[in-house]
């Protein structure tokens, strides 16, 4: 079981971050994606592909790859792993509605023809409580793993354990006009809302010194490193004072309020933010249109402490939670196959 989870694992890595080792076209890998991935073959999931790609190009691929691996007792299952998955009948869904509200199965009251929510509105958010529940990871960090160990062991600790949500890559990077609001580390994605809540420290700490490693080591202004519709309560970016450490659970909101970057700047970035604040002074000063996490004009925006010389060593008094909290998003189990489209 272990050895066929990292197999599929690390071909559908390589399938959308690094298609070339396959054999495959960026073109072909592009065509394929999905807005809620799962990398563990035993938690039922759903890549979408268009033109055939899965079944003429991708599926033989797969089977090459099974063919030639030689792990201890593989041929166990071998025959079984080559129809590990299978594309979905031409014309069995007519429209990606009708999919939905076949296999989310909505219950409840809604308008003929349109697509309930799902899940639907709740008092205890999908994502969980605090930590980095809404992870954004670069697209190169995903697919430059030959040869790095230490990276290849946190990719499969990462993507066996947990959704990788949304898939992003491909042409993301550049398929728009520079007129945009979304990041360069945004567009430099290959995964989005990764929950990350709860992982290691070290492995944390590890993700960050990684994913930030040009800030680190060029001085450039922190990128932003969260996905913004996904982002849950009491959601924090690292130290100010070192961005390859994240922000401890142990800290009261107060402590983190000034020890550790706000939710806003873990988001767009240092820059980015600055600018989008302006824009929003310009537009609409009053703050009169303002949401969950919305930029707020930065006339608006309360005076800030400065940024602080050192970190506390004191833990805080009081009842302040001493564990990270684990998102609860976390997949279920599935035994049975999944479906190509």
């Amino acid at each position: 079981r272990d050895q066929l989870t990292e197999l599929w694992l690390f071909f559908l890595v390589d399938l959308l971050y690094n298609p070339s080792k396959l054999g495959i076209t960026p073109e072909v890998s592009s065509k394929c994606g999905s807005p809620a991935l799962y990398f563990n073959w035993m938690w039922k999931t759903t890549l979408f592909c268009y033109d055939n790609a899965w079944t003429n190009v991708i599926s033989p691929r797969w089977i090459e790859h099974v063919v030639a691996h030689a792990g201890n007792q593989f041929d166990l299952i071998r025959e079984d792993a080559k129809t590990l998955y299978l594309p979905t009948p031409p014309n069995y869904y007519h429209s990606f509605p009708q999919y939905i509200q076949d296999v989310l199965l909505p219950t409840g009251f809604f308008p003929d023809g349109v697509v309930p929510d799902s899940p639907t509105p709740n008092f205890v958010p999908d994502k969980g409580y605090g930590g980095w529940c809404s992870a954004v990871i670069p697209a190169w960090w995903l697919a430059n793993a030959d040869g790095d160990e230490e990276r290849a062991r946190d990719i499969l600790s990462i993507l066996s354990t947990r959704g990788g949500e949304h898939v992003t890559g491909g042409f993301l990077n550049t398929a728009h006009d520079q007129t945009t609001a979304i990041t360069p580390f945004q567009r430099e994605s290959g995964l989005s809302s990764t929950g990350l809540s709860g992982i290691d420290t070290e492995l944390h700490h590890r993700l960050l010194a990684s994913f930030l490693n040009t800030t680190l080591h060029n001085g450039t202004s922190f990128p932003g490193i969260t996905e913004v519709n996904h982002v849950c309560i009491d959601s924090f970016g690292p130290l100010k004072t070192d961005v390859s450490k994240p922000c401890p659970v142990e800290y009261t909101l107060e402590m983190k309020e000034h020890y550790c970057i706000g939710v806003q700047e873990s988001i767009w970035g240092t820059d980015y933010l600055a600018k989008l604040e302006d824009i929003k002074r310009n537009v609409d000063p009053e703050n009169l249109f303002d949401c969950n996490y919305c930029i707020k004009p930065k006339a608006s925006v309360l005076t800030t402490t400065a940024l602080p010389t050192e970190n506390p060593t004191a833990k805080p008094i009081g009842s302040s939670p001493t564990a990270s909290p684990i998102a609860g998003s976390t997949a279920s189990s599935s035994d049975g196959k999944g479906i190509m489209a």
